[in-house]
């Protein structure tokens, strides 16, 4: 009777940790297009967002492979944090802190670091031999509406070698405005 009764007690403790798990985490599959699917039948990837338990305002996001090898690894924050308690706009999330990028052989291929959706510090990316591909420095205004600035930077073809700097990030060009 008394192991009954202990596998009785068992049972609720074990649903209550699965739901503890199970709730704030949301999971999304996507096809290499980032178009959003519904179901996991032909997904290229899917994102694993996780709620911080500590910080509403704070979520994990990870993104693997359909193979289950880790492709994004994130934490993303709102930056519109004053507009949306005065209840004047949605939330915007941007990413804050450590971002980092794979190539499905396991190797990396970017890490960056955030801070309120603007790079700021050092941003690396690699050629999925595992060479630095680019290594670039951006500085970070704290004022609301300041986009980060770029500093310097450098950058090396497949074999190690400097090569000429291009711009990480470009604005679109259409021809004729």
């Amino acid at each position: 009777m008394a192991k009954i009764q202990k596998r009785f007690y068992a049972i609720p403790i074990l649903l209550l940790f699965i739901a503890k798990v199970a709730y704030g985490q949301d999971t999304t599959y996507y096809t290499n297009d980032g178009l959003k699917l519904l179901s996991k039948e032909k997904a290229e990837s899917y994102q694993v967002t996780e709620e911080i338990a500590a910080n509403a305002n704070t979520k994990e996001i990870s993104v693997f492979y359909i193979s289950g090898k880790k492709k994004v690894s994130g934490t993303i924050t709102i930056i519109n944090n004053n507009f949306v308690i005065l209840k004047k706009a949605e939330p915007i999330w941007g990413y804050d802190g450590k971002y980092q990028e794979w190539f499905e052989n396991g190797e990396l291929k970017m890490t960056v670091n955030y801070s309120n959706g603007k790079k700021f510090g050092e941003l690396k990316t690699y050629w999925a031999n595992g060479n630095l591909k680019r290594k670039d420095n951006y500085e970070n205004d704290e004022q609301p509406n300041a986009a980060e600035r770029f500093i310097s930077g450098k950058c090396f073809n497949e074999a190690g070698k400097k090569i000429d700097y291009f711009p990480y990030y470009q604005d679109a060009y259409f021809q004729g405005g």
